[in-house]
């Protein structure tokens, strides 16, 4: 059977736009809610804690200090972890040490714990099932109060920034 070149270009035309319609769907289509952490501009990275899409901080007072308790979706469970160590060395103002977005760090986010901030203290990270514990620990009996009150000041304004 032959076919006569009308309909050879109509069957072109069709598979074309079958084709076109399929890619335009394939990239409408949802995907995942989270955004790259390694996009250091995105909005969630600048309103999540440590830059971590869906991270939650809880405080905990202990004898010594004070915990913040990081738990995440277990998509990001990996790099919220490593964010937490990052923020237990105290690398300090202008440092742009440890884990960067894009290898980009320090780039005015807003979003870490400004531990060398704090009163005189020390910090230390547990992993935990769902995320990380930030042990901060005050210098001397003398300054427990004030680290306590300025964690929770500063985990209130983290949790200010709508983190979806």
């Amino acid at each position: 059977m032959s076919l006569q070149p009308s309909r050879i270009l109509l069957l072109r035309g069709s598979s074309l736009v079958l084709v076109v319609v399929v890619a335009c769907a394939a990239c409408a289509a949802p995907r995942d809610s989270g955004v790259s952490i390694k996009d250091a501009h995105s909005p969630i990275v600048r309103a999540c804690p440590l830059g971590v899409p869906e991270t939650r901080i809880d405080v905990e007072d202990t004898p010594d200090g004070v915990d913040a308790v990081f738990r995440t979706s277990a998509e990001h469970v990996k790099e919220l972890r490593g964010r937490v160590r990052d923020q237990a060395a105290i690398h300090g103002p202008d440092a742009h040490a440890g884990e960067g977005h894009g290898g980009v760090h320090g780039t005015g986010q807003g979003h870490g714990m400004r531990l060398w901030d704090m009163p005189a203290m020390g910090a230390s990270a547990v992993d935990i099932e769902g995320g990380a514990r930030l042990h901060v620990v005050a210098s001397d009996a003398e300054h427990v109060a004030e680290l306590r009150t300025r964690v929770r000041e500063r985990v209130a304004t983290l949790d200010s920034h709508d983190c979806p």
